[in-house]
């Protein structure tokens, strides 16, 4: 058994706390150390990027969070220069002050020097931008964009001004990736292990984990690991504004149902790590001792930002699996999100219920905040200080505890006061939650320190030979080993001068170039685009492109080398690790500036005194904002969390082992390698999944590149291998191309934050190397450099090798070269094409040419070394084929691999796999690695410049070609033209998928989400109205009766038997409630979930049962939709399903731009479906209704519906109608007209105002009255008056509670659905407009013979439904408040000119809020006065089901 690891250290920053002591005090006093942003972090005013509608892009609706504060670095006393730590940004100095302080609580401050040689670090880190990122970029994007923002406003004088100054700031803080580990290490002078990784939300335990092997193998004797989270702070509150991650009512409480989402933090926390035997040992203060940390990955079981039960379950599966499974206490990873802590205590109670113990549990969000990657070390540092008071803090805020599925995990296992530990006579044990997004978990065992735990028989790791079994690539010209194989061998390049679109039109700006040490672009090779296939890998084409660059390259490389590995997708799930190595990407750092520049805009302006109308300043804001960056999607934000490209390429091919990203420059792939081989030498995984990528040719990466000089050609790629150990890989006859034998890795103190190769260096780590794989130097026939992008590493790497490489013994000079000569320097994918380059040839028995040679080196002698000029047999002259792949790094390191070629049995034995099919994607979409256009083609078009009433520059001229004028037949030769409309098809199919997947997802869990998009009128050019009622008539009104209530195989023919066969199927509701006459158009086909549209028509008579008062209650034309459900039974749903799938509408946003359908009146609908979503098993449709009378937009219906599972449709469990009952502010109290003493109303009373008598109803004053009738006879969904008051409810301004009898025998059941009966959604939500109408009555509104009542045009209203009327005797109520009374009057100040209203609704049955219906609204006006909409309405999501 490994032996246990003690932590004998502590040190953080956190918000409120500067040490341990200061935390835990804030726990015991129930401290909430959350604040809203401030000028002191942003450097600018924050309302700037406020606006209080959450998901508003490039705004943020919440900002209080955890902040540190008030934190003075004192930079002095560390072996760095001061001026160069003060150049620094909190980044780097919250790391180094947390990684300092906790090696100081372990008793080894700064003069301990024996053992910091033999100390590592290992932190988490977001890696995101920071504050110093955007101040030393802003100059930059600003003149990037003035000379084009200068032609479209027509004003060469227009400059975009800074707001803060990038002065003082080293360049350094721009490497957020890993850089401020390499820059703690050297301050503190450790020269052991180095490096980030982000696990997401888990990366605190997956740093301990990670940090733990190297104590367990003997490469260290004591560990720093934690984890950072620091970045700019409107990125990250940016990002989770998309993601709608906040709360909407700002109320963020672990545990409690109530709790709307999370609120963010940060800062940094560290623990000391040494072998529990040492630390005894030492007589160190040992905190608690790590017995276990289990790691999975969901594995694609849910979309990537849901946690999956299973996921969680295996973690703790894994982390219990060699250790006692009871536990006196849980820290719960609980953030605050709905879904996010049900799935969590579910796992939680059946893991635990399991063994019959749930333990005692808590969190500490609700003090700090969510920090992110630091989150679990606020967690493993409470637990700690919890075991060593003997005392656990209380978890703030839970009042009303989130329902488990047992219900055996209840608030009484909550500690929501201090309490002792529990006592049990042994040592104190806890557990530690930490789930992450993209799926990645992670489950924490520590124990009280107790001597007893001193283990005797200890093994030691020992790392085993591990076997490259599967690669993949992609880089310009090559996306296959074939190919890539064939380039080395001929020694040829593929170098070629810029793409059009990768510096995005700006190589030729030499203002920009010129500073930077370049005067034009060099030449490289270059990726400007690849083909993606969205269909496959279920992604949809809106969200592709620079948001998710590196998802889209590595997917499909990694399925590739899954396959090469003799893999299948096949569904299993296999318990492989996927580890990306790599880097910052300074490409985020526009999405960055896209952030920022709207503001900056107006500012500028205003300084210079240039005046736009609104119109002209929005539409300049969003064309800069655009050229920028593209408007970022829920699914594009994940690109920008460094973790979720591994947990994305785990989701595509199943795996649930560990998922992760490793940073730390150019040396990543050797280091993630290394970690690779401690799994696999511990048997914790299978297999491991290694991936590196760059894309560096991008203008920021080149010009800002600290290790490329210009001149030399660029390169970028992405590369993969798959690594099995050695004896497994042969036991299962995997074919093997090289195995590693030997890796050395090593961190040169250099006493400055600059990076120097040192030869002396490259030396001692090759011979470390040579000495692990126990050959000699003359053993080793290949050498691949990582020189191509500086001399300077050249001459010190050749001259290193050369030390080493130069012997006596030697038949003849080793041969070298580099994978630069042929793609240009690769940067951060140097390493991990350098691998599989010198896999290649070993396997293939070939000594590669040394393309470009003299391009790379300086023509200094190489002793001991040689190049070829073309490829020679690999002769073995020492019997085995070995080679070494060097590297050297900015993060001041050195790394040396030994690869030796497969075994001859092997080579006779393996299984090769079959080839790769490379597939024919149905729905193919271009990624493009810069933009699609220059960003002078996205300013400077017509229709902008007409915009500003400006000229388009001649010189400027669209990227895609215009609409062509010749016949399609003629213009499909162009393939440009071609691309264009199969990219336009393809986002078209995909339009809304995206958003309203993660909506209607996290609604089917129980989430409750604002509003993501809201609707636009659409202008009467873009509106298309149903074809004209003299179209023929495709289905008449006999024929859909039939289709609803007789036999489908009758209309559709006897291919549609099957149908009729199931008694609950697909169909519309049936007469008297079918509002549909006959079907005109559809362009529906059999048996394709596929995009289509139907249309239809529907009378509308005067003396139909539904018309009264010459009005159509809107229940009409709002049901009158379900004639697309005729759509369904005409592709075969039914078949397709085998009945086993309901179909409901899930939900609706709908907006009126003109009166609704009149009696007399023909109503025309068209409907588009736009687009089918399977999750899980059922099948969510998202579509458009438009309602038309005659060529007049009615009203526009945006909606979801689909087909579900009787058991999903009855998990429901209400509405909290909380958020929607919060008033922002104070309301103006409104007077009623006329006053009623009653304060309920009977059935008689309905009945007399139903029959005119408002009298009889109301009383005396109310005689003069026009009411008209409350509802058509056989519509009634109102029954009593239960309560009503004037100036009660939420906002003051009103409330009313109304009642309805539901009647088992009530014809509605009948009619909607036969077979299976529900009360339909629009004749509930009929009620609550009956019970408005009363209260308008009530209010004296229809006694005013000079007020005209009147539809709120240009109105959105709702309903959100979470539960089902069923065929039940029952009692339903509407509890309907006021939210806003918008009224305007006469001169004279008291006669009334106008007046809306708007309600938000609660429907209860059987106690629970099943529904909210919310903006319900009505006005009434003087004649001749224009209509003005309610300015408090707000548009929320509009769900109805039914």
């Amino acid at each position: 058994m490994m032996e246990h690891i003690a932590i004998v250290g502590l040190g953080c920053l956190f918000p409120g706390a500067e040490t341990p002591a200061q935390y835990w005090q804030n726990l015991l006093d129930r401290r909430d150390c959350t604040t809203p942003l401030s000028n002191t972090e942003l450097g600018v005013d924050p309302t700037v990027y406020f606006d209080p509608t959450p998901g508003t892009t490039d705004k943020i609706h919440y900002n209080k969070n955890g902040h540190v504060r008030g934190f003075q670095f004192q930079s002095a006393g560390y072996r760095l220069p001061k001026a160069q730590l003060d150049a620094l940004d909190p980044l780097y100095q919250w790391t180094l002050y947390a990684a300092d302080q906790a090696l100081k609580d372990a008793g080894h401050g700064q003069a301990d020097e024996s053992i910091r040689q033999r100390c590592g670090l290992v932190i988490g880190n977001i890696g995101m931008p920071t504050h110093s990122v955007k101040r030393l970029f802003a100059d930059f994007y600003h003149r990037m964009l003035d000379p084009y923002l200068q032609t479209l406003l027509g004003r060469p004088d227009f400059h975009l001004q800074a707001p803060w100054s990038a002065a003082g700031l080293s360049e350094i803080n721009l490497m957020t990736g890993s850089h401020n580990a390499t820059i703690a290490a050297q301050a503190l002078g450790l020269t052991g292990p180095c490096y980030t990784l982000d696990a997401a939300c888990s990366s605190a335990l997956y740093a301990v984990r990670v940090a733990s092997y190297y104590l367990q193998s003997g490469q260290a004797d004591m560990m720093v690991a934690g984890s950072v989270c620091h970045a700019d702070h409107v990125y990250i509150d940016h990002g989770f504004n998309v993601l709608q991650a906040f709360p909407t009512d700002g109320e963020s409480v672990p545990f409690d149902r109530h709790s709307q989402g999370l609120k963010a933090g940060e800062g940094a926390g560290m623990i000391v790590l040494k072998r529990l035997s040492d630390a005894v040992r030492d007589r160190d203060t040992i905190y608690g001792v790590i017995e276990s940390v289990g790691l999975s990955n969901d594995g694609g079981a849910k979309h990537i930002l849901v946690p999956d039960f299973n996921g969680q379950m295996l973690a703790l599966q894994r982390a219990y699996q060699q250790v006692n499974g009871e536990i006196d206490y849980l820290e719960c990873h609980a953030t605050g999100t709905p879904v996010g802590d049900q799935v969590e205590l579910g796992s939680v109670e059946a893991f635990f219920g399991e063994r019959g113990h749930i333990p005692l549990i808590g969190a500490n969000k609700g003090n700090i905040g969510h920090m992110l990657t630091a989150s679990g070390m606020a967690s493993i540092l409470k637990v700690l200080l919890a075991m060593k008071y003997g005392t656990i803090p209380p978890t703030i805020g839970v009042k009303d505890m989130v329902a488990t599925p047992k219900g055996t995990l209840g608030l009484q296992h909550v500690v929501t006061q201090t309490c002792d530990w529990p006592s049990h006579g042994g040592p104190k044990r806890a557990g530690i939650n930490a789930f992450g997004f993209g799926g990645v978990n992670g489950h924490m065992v520590l124990s009280e320190y107790h001597p007893q735990m001193v283990q005797t028989d200890i093994t030691t790791l020992k790392t085993v030979p591990v076997s490259i079994i599967g690669m993949g690539l992609s880089l310009a010209g090559t996306d296959t080993l074939a190919a890539f194989d064939d380039t080395l061998r001929q020694g040829r390049d593929h170098f070629s001068p810029l793409p059009r679109t990768r510096w995005l039109g700006l190589e030729g700006r030499t203002d920009l170039l010129a500073p930077r040490g370049f005067d034009g672009a060099p030449v490289g090779a270059y990726i400007e685009s690849l083909d993606f296939d969205c269909k496959h890998y279920k992604l949809p084409p809106k969200v592709i492109g620079t948001h998710l660059l590196s998802h889209l390259f590595l997917m499909p490389v990694a399925e590739r080398a899954f396959y090469d590995a003799g893999y299948q997708l096949d569904g299993e799930k296999r318990n492989i690790a996927v580890i990306v190595a790599g880097d910052v990407d300074l490409n985020c750092a526009r999405y960055q500036a896209r952030n920022e520049i709207s503001w900056q805009i107006r500012q500028s302006l205003g300084r210079q005194g240039i005046q736009l109308t609104e119109a002209q300043q929005l539409a300049l804001e969003t064309i800069a904002k655009d050229a920028l960056f593209p408007t970022p999607y829920p699914e594009g934000i994940t690109g920008g969390i460094g973790n979720v490209v591994a947990s994305r390429i785990a989701a595509h091919l199943k795996l649930d082992g560990p998922a992760f990203a490793l940073g730390s420059h150019e040396n990543a792939p050797f280091k993630a390698i290394e970690l690779a081989q401690f799994m696999l030498s511990e048997q914790l995984v299978e297999a491991v999944i290694v991936a590196g990528g760059s894309f560096g040719g991008s203008l920021e990466n080149v010009l800002w590149s600290s290790l490329r000089q210009p001149g030399l050609p660029i390169g970028e790629g992405v590369g993969m291998v798959v690594l099995k150990r050695e004896d497994e890989a042969q036991a299962k006859q995997d074919r093997i191309y090289a195995t590693l034998t030997g890796l050395a890795i090593g961190h040169a103190v250099e006493g400055d934050v600059a990076f120097t190769p040192r030869a002396d260096q490259v030396a001692q780590i090759a011979a470390r190397a040579l000495q692990q794989a126990r050959c000699t130097p003359d053993q080793i026939d290949l050498l691949e450099l990582c020189s191509g992008g500086q001399h300077q590493l050249a001459e010190a790497e050749l001259a290193g090798l050369s030390q080493v490489y130069q012997t006596g013994t030697r038949s003849q000079a080793a041969v070298v070269g580099s994978v630069s000569g042929n793609y240009g320097y690769l940067s951060l994918a140097q390493g991990m094409l350098g691998i599989i380059k010198t896999a290649l040839s070993l396997y293939h028995r070939y000594l590669p040419p040394a393309a470009r040679w003299s391009m790379l080196a300086t023509g200094q002698a190489l002793p001991g070394l040689n190049t070829l000029a073309a490829q020679a047999a690999w002769d073995a002259p020492t019997g085995v084929r070995r080679a070494a792949v060097n590297s050297m790094g900015l993060d001041h390191a050195y790394a040396h691999l030994i690869l030796q070629e497969p075994s001859e049995t092997n080579r006779q034995q393996a299984k090769v796999p079959a080839p790769y099919q490379q597939r024919v994607g149905s729905l193919m979409s271009r990624v493009y690695t810069g933009r699609e256009q220059t960003i002078p083609d996205m300013i400077l078009t017509a229709e902008h410049c007409a915009i500003f009433g400006t000229k388009l520059p001649d010189a400027v001229t669209p990227t895609l070609p215009a609409k062509p004028t010749m016949p399609a037949a003629q213009y499909d030769g162009d393939a440009l033209w071609r691309e264009s409309v199969r990219t336009a098809r393809s986002q078209m199919q995909f339009l809304r998928a995206e958003q309203q997947f993660y909506r209607r997802l996290n609604a089917l869990l129980g989430g409750q989400l604002a509003p993501t998009v809201q609707p636009v009128k659409p202008a009467a050019a873009t509106s298309t109205a149903p074809a004209a009622p003299s179209k023929p008539v495709l289905f008449d009104l006999a024929q859909l009766i039939e289709l609803t209530d007789g036999s489908v195989a009758k209309v559709l023919g006897p291919d549609y038997a099957e149908a009729d066969t199931y008694p609950i199927r697909t169909r519309m509701p049936s007469p008297p409630y079918m509002f549909v006459s006959r079907i005109t158009a559809m362009s529906a086909e059999k048996g394709k979930l596929e995009p289509c549209f139907i249309e239809w028509e529907c009378d509308l008579p005067h003396d139909a049962w539904f018309s009264i008062d010459g009005l159509v209650g809107a229940f009409v034309s709002l049901e009158s939709s379900h004639a697309m459900i005729v759509a369904f039974t005409y592709i075969g749903c039914d078949q397709l399903f085998k009945g086993q799938l309901r179909y409901r509408a899930v939900d609706s946003q709908t907006t009126l731009y003109s009166d609704m359908p009149k009696a007399g009146e023909v109503l025309r609908g068209r409907v588009n479906i736009k687009s089918f979503l399977k999750v899980g098993k059922n099948v969510l449709i998202a579509y458009e209704y438009l309602c038309y009378v005659g060529d007049r937009l009615c009203f526009k219906l945006e909606a979801n519906s689909g087909f579900f599972l009787p058991k999903d449709i009855e998990k429901s469990k209400g509405v909290d109608p909380t958020p929607y009952l919060k008033a922002t502010q104070s309301a103006e109290p409104f007077k009623p007209l006329l006053t009623c003493d009653k304060t309920a109303f009977s059935t008689a009373d309905i009945d007399a105002l139903q029959a005119g008598d408002t009298v009889a109803c109301f009383g005396p004053a109310y005689q003069t009255a026009r009411v008209g009738h409350l509802y058509a006879p056989a519509a009634r969904m109102l029954h009593r008056i239960a309560s009503i008051n004037t100036d009660g409810g939420a906002f003051g301004l009103g409330e009313v509670v109304g009642e309805c009898d539901i009647d088992p025998d009530h014809w509605a059941f009948k009619a909607h659905f036969k077979n299976d009966p529900v009360m339909p959604g629009t004749l509930v939500v009929e009620g609550c407009e009956q019970t408005l109408k009363f209260f308008l009555c009530y209010l004296g509104l229809y006694n005013q013979l000079d007020l005209t009542p009147h539809t709120l045009i240009d109105h959105h209203y709702s309903a959100k439904f979470r539960g089902e009327v069923k065929c039940q005797a029952e009692t339903l109520r509407y509890r309907l408040t006021c939210k806003s009374i918008d009224r305007t009057y006469e001169p004279d100040g008291h006669t009334l000119q106008q007046i809306a209203l708007v309600f938000v609704a609660e429907i209860i049955y059987r106690g629970n809020v099943i529904g909210i219906c919310d903006n319900l609204g009505a006005g009434f006006r003087r004649p001749g006065i224009p209509q003005q909409p309610p300015v408090k309405a707000v548009q929320p999501v509009i769900e109805v089901a039914k």
